[in-house]
């Protein structure tokens, strides 16, 4: 026992002793007066062999009153600057923290990591020159005067924020090996005008240069693949930019209230939200095909926009895209795109004529609301679809190529929905209104179809409807199917049970219950096959059994608004018998049961002989519900 007392007196001993080569130390590092006198200043930190780190991580190294020059070269042992030389390879968080009187540091050529806030406030600071090492997050913040940063390629990192607010920094050459400039690296850097970007940068962070206000142009390198969020977000002062093919994405609002930006080129990626929003002198936009999404607001309130090409590669046209852009008078919407959000051309009032492609098949509310100029709208859709009479300003939709906006337009509206248009100032004007019902489902002789809509439907009260299902599950080659309750919600693929014949569902206010684990997606418009990632299967009749249920598809294209299963292409599945869900209704407990071991109901309640051949349709047997083939 006394051996294990004095083993354990012995390592609290040795534990508490510093380290025989890293020890807590004062050092004296030369001063330069603007008279040139030279004089020794205590400067904290710590040593390792003749390395010098300057602070401990938790306060200011060195008096704040500390003025002119600091030379780093210049560190020594003793007060007179004799002793030991130390070479300093580390300054520490807050080492200089706020010395508002220093102006100028001599950084050692050898390598250097400079960390955190370690200059920060540093206001009266005019010029820095580092060859080797790291600038972290916020080391040179703030420091207002900060004329002069002369960076070697010997840095490797500038983290965010190293020298943001550095309001008198007016040029910077990135040092060659940077792959990224960082969040906030030189925002608010106002009167910075030029910037040499390397081309081993890949990435410009979030409002890396955000506010730089005197910046007129940047040359983006040909490796760069991604612009942030804000990256350059009101730099009014820029006029044009050209970016790489190696573009994947520019932010959201990365280019906003550049109110100078007058051209922009972009062949690749994607645009962010509000992007160049507020680019009020923004006249040539030109995007290549390789541009595959807009994101909303993205060239709203671009006043002197005139004409816009929408590339091939845009399937929607988002919320608010153009809103605002005054002076366009001249878009083109290819065939790709299948949406136009609401407000996407909200108050363009110098648009006199849009072209609405075929392939359109959805116009949101106040999409062309405030286009008081709006006198010719040439829609190319064959099949009339819902709208709502805050679609245009006069509240049309166009059949094919219109001369004029009432005589030869059509107003089309959901039926049983007038009351909620009627009030509209143009209703009356129109001489060609028509309601008509959301979705009308043709039930064949099988007794089952598929149906599937962007918009809610209400499931109709009719008793010849037995009941409208989602798929749930796939067990042991069955499509298990759980019921639905009064209404379908929006993008819901469905399987109707049903009396042959003719049935229409109307659109639902009512957008009905989530449902989440659906099997049975669908589409709005016709689609080919091979554009669906999978091996597809519809609902239709073996071949060979004659059966209903869900068969490999293998026709090129897709009917629009049915509702089929996608299984992966390594599936062995090739078809699906169809059941209902065990649990799915309250039925099973309709009538008693007729004596014998089979009681067979249909979905009415009435009871059926087990010695009887059944008619196609919905039973419970036995407790349980079965389609009868």
């Amino acid at each position: 026992m006394k051996k294990i007392i004095t083993s354990f007196i012995l390592c609290m001993t040795l534990f508490m002793l510093p380290s025989i080569s890293t020890f807590a130390a004062t050092a004296y590092v030369k001063v330069t007066a603007s008279d040139g006198t030279a004089s020794w200043t205590k400067i904290t930190g710590t040593i390792k062999g003749t390395n010098f780190t300057i602070g401990n991580g938790y306060q200011r190294a060195i008096s704040s009153d500390v003025e002119e020059t600091i030379d780093l070269n210049e560190v020594w042992s003793n007060e007179d600057g004799t002793g030991n030389h130390y070479v300093v390879v580390r300054i520490e968080y807050g080492a200089f923290f706020k010395c508002t009187k220093l102006k100028k540091v001599i950084f050692p050529e050898s390598s250097i990591n400079i960390y955190y806030h370690a200059f920060e406030g540093c206001t009266n600071l005019t010029s820095i020159s580092i060859q080797k090492g790291e600038i972290r997050s916020n080391a040179f913040l703030n420091c207002t005067k900060l004329k002069e940063v002369i960076l070697g390629n010997g840095v490797t990192t500038i983290e965010s924020s190293a020298f943001k607010g550095c309001i008198s920094l007016t040029e910077i050459d990135i040092p060659d090996g940077i792959k990224s400039i960082s969040s906030y690296t030189f925002s608010g850097c106002t009167s910075l005008s030029k910037v040499t970007i390397p081309n081993s940068v890949t990435k410009i962070d979030q409002q890396a240069f955000g506010y730089c206000s005197s910046m007129t142009s940047i040359t983006l390198p040909q490796n760069i693949t991604q612009i942030g969020s804000y990256a350059f977000i009101s730099c009014s002062s820029l006029t044009s930019i050209n970016t790489p093919i190696s573009v994947t994405s520019i932010g959201d609002h990365a280019f906003m209230n550049c109110s100078g930006l007058t051209s922009i080129n972009i062949q690749n990626g994607t645009i962010g939200s509000s992007a160049f929003l507020n680019c009020n002198n923004l006249k040539n936009v030109t995007l290549g095909n390789g541009v595959t999404s807009i994101g909303s607001t993205a060239f709203s309130k671009c006043s002197s926009l005139t004409e816009f090409v929408i590339p091939q590669s845009i399937k929607t046209i988002q919320s608010s895209t153009f809103q605002g852009c005054t002076k366009l008078t001249k878009v083109i919407i290819p065939n790709s795109v299948t949406k136009i959000d609401q407000q996407a051309f909200y108050d363009c009032d110098s648009l006199k004529t849009i072209t609405i492609p075929n392939s359109v098949t959805a116009i949101g509310d106040w999409a062309f609301s405030g286009c008081t100029g709006l006198t010719t709208v040439i829609s190319q859709i064959e099949e009339p679809f819902v709208i709502s009479a805050s679609v245009f300003t006069k509240s049309i939709y166009a059949t094919a190529n219109p001369n004029t906006i009432y005589n030869q337009a059509r107003l089309v509206y959901p039926e049983g929905t007038e009351d909620k248009y009627i009030s509209t100032s143009s209703w009356n004007l129109f001489s060609n209104i028509k309601a008509i019902p959301a979705l009308v489902l043709n039930v064949g002789e099988a007794g089952v179809a598929t149906l599937y809509k962007e918009y809610a439907l209400k499931i109709p009260e009719n008793e010849n409807i037995k009941g409208v299902y989602f798929g749930k599950s796939i067990e042991n080659d069955e499509l298990v199917l759980s019921p639905i309750e009064g209404v379908i919600p929006a993008n819901t693929g469905a399987l109707v049970y049903a009396e042959p014949g003719t049935y229409v569902f109307h659109r639902s206010e009512d957008e009905g219950d989530e449902i989440t684990d659906n099997l049975l997606q669908g589409t709005i418009v016709k689609t080919k096959t091979s554009a669906i990632d999978g091996t597809v299967l519809t609902l239709g009749h073996g071949k060979e059994s004659g059966e209903v249920g869900f068969y490999k598809y293998t026709e090129t294209w897709l009917a629009a608004n049915k509702a089929y299963i996608v299984l992966p292409i390594s599936s062995e599945i090739k078809n699906l018998g169809i059941t209902l869900d065990e649990h799915s209704t309250d039925i099973q407990s309709v009538g008693s049961k007729k004596e014998g071991p089979t009681s067979i109901y249909d979905m009415m309640g009435r009871c059926f002989s087990t010695k009887v051949s059944l008619p196609k349709g919905l039973y419970i047997v036995d407790g349980k519900k079965i389609f009868i083939r």
